[in-house]
């Protein structure tokens, strides 16, 4: 980043280069951060720039300074494109760094240049870069990332001695309480050397272990730390037990959900989703998983050779109205010109040997049926076949769709 803020011709290179514009930018942000928006605003006035940039040319011996900073607001938003104008707002102008990321990496900067001089007056030192920056910020998503870009400039034990306090602040009452501990498995991703902060990995990993078979953890929360365990951790065994596992649903089908995503090429993936999706079971959350993993074999391995034969299996054995839907719309989504498809919604025997046993549950012919007409509305047998349901189906559902639908085709 810093290579992008070119020397100007103007400027003599041996009083001033580009680590002098990136001081500038470093300061630019301090004070943006340190504003009434923080770094949610992303803006300063143009008297404020102009007296950052001038103070900072003075102190390396600029006698022009206002000529200069000028020079510097004119280069940083043309040449540079590090700064783009906002308008006017009030009576003066308005300035912002042209992307958010520009913010970020130079407010991280300028703590990391306070830090290393820990012990002189304008230092800042661990205790308070840990109490002062992430005691007071962690809770600010707008913080996250600067916060991130920290703990990897820092050596890993300052870092691990900051994600022990992140750590230590999900035992006090807080209505954010697994946010910090999220922020801390998001810094320790960054660390450089993490094997330096073992036993720190060690007991951040274990916590969200305690927190993943919890109850009463909002859905999103446990996206978040599924999510995690991916990233941070990459610790796919893991998330294998998690999609065998009938504790929680939610946190099965999202376990599902990411081992396809994040580790498609491991044989253990697909063979663990194979076996979900063919699970036989009694309960509407057994159920909801096995959609899920029927869901994800199609998406990420529709070309595996057993998936189309899983697919069918799933539909024609199935006795829950949600998952005989899911199995028909994945049909339709991946497979519509497959041969199967058609001939599951035109054998007979199917059609036979599907209904339901409770009242309360729609007739899986009928399902069929409707597909059907809505797929192939000029398949030849089409009238023959809703012919034979209006006469032959026990199920008066059944017959009354036929009758709304046959003249019509």
């Amino acid at each position: 980043m810093g290579r992008a803020l070119i020397e100007d011709s103007r400027i003599d290179p041996k009083i001033f280069d580009y680590k002098d514009k990136q001081a500038m930018c470093r300061q630019i942000a301090y004070f943006m951060q340190s504003n009434e928006k923080g770094l949610a605003g992303n803006i300063i006035s143009e008297e404020d720039l102009e007296t950052i940039l001038r103070s900072y040319l003075t102190t390396i011996g600029v006698n022009n300074s206002r000529e200069i900073a000028k020079v510097m607001i004119h280069q940083l938003r043309h040449r540079n494109f590090m700064l783009c104008s906002l308008g006017v707002i009030g009576q003066e102008g308005h300035y912002g760094f042209v992307h958010r990321t520009f913010l970020e990496y130079f407010c991280a900067s300028a703590f990391i240049e306070k830090f290393g001089k820990r012990g002189l007056r304008d230092g800042l030192t661990i205790d308070k870069l840990t109490t002062e920056v992430f005691g007071k910020h962690w809770h600010d998503k707008n913080w996250h990332e600067v916060l991130r870009l920290i703990c990897s400039m820092i050596e890993p034990k300052f870092a691990g001695e900051i994600i022990d306090y992140l750590i230590s602040l999900n035992s006090k009452k807080n209505q954010d309480k697994y946010l910090c501990l999220l922020l801390a498995a998001d810094c320790l991703n960054e660390v450089r050397n993490r094997h330096e902060i073992k036993n720190t990995d060690k007991q951040l990993l274990d916590r969200f272990k305690q927190l993943i078979l919890g109850s009463n953890i909002h859905p999103s929360i446990i996206k978040s730390i599924i999510k995690t365990f991916a990233i941070v951790w990459k610790d796919s065994s893991y998330l294998r037990k998690l999609a065998l596992s009938n504790k929680n649903t939610f946190v099965s089908a999202q376990a599902i959900k990411i081992l396809a995503r994040d580790f498609t090429n491991e044989s253990e993936t697909i063979r663990i989703i194979k076996k979900i999706a063919l699970f036989s079971h009694d309960t509407v959350q057994d159920t909801e998983i096995k959609n899920e993993a029927l869901k994800q074999l199609v998406i990420n391995y529709k070309d595996d050779p057993d998936t189309i034969g899983i697919v069918r299996k799933f539909i024609i054995d199935e006795q829950n109205e949600f998952s005989i839907i899911t199995g028909i719309e994945v049909i339709v989504e991946y497979f519509p010109q497959d041969p199967f498809c058609f001939e599951l919604f035109t054998d007979y025997e199917v059609f036979r040997r599907s209904n339901f046993k409770k009242r309360d549950q729609m007739n899986k012919s009928k399902i069929f049926l409707e597909y059907l007409v809505k797929l192939f509305p000029h398949f030849p047998q089409l009238k023959n076949i809703l012919q034979y349901r209006l006469e032959n189906d026990p199920d008066e559902r059944v017959r009354k769709y036929v009758r709304s639908v046959i003249d019509k085709i």
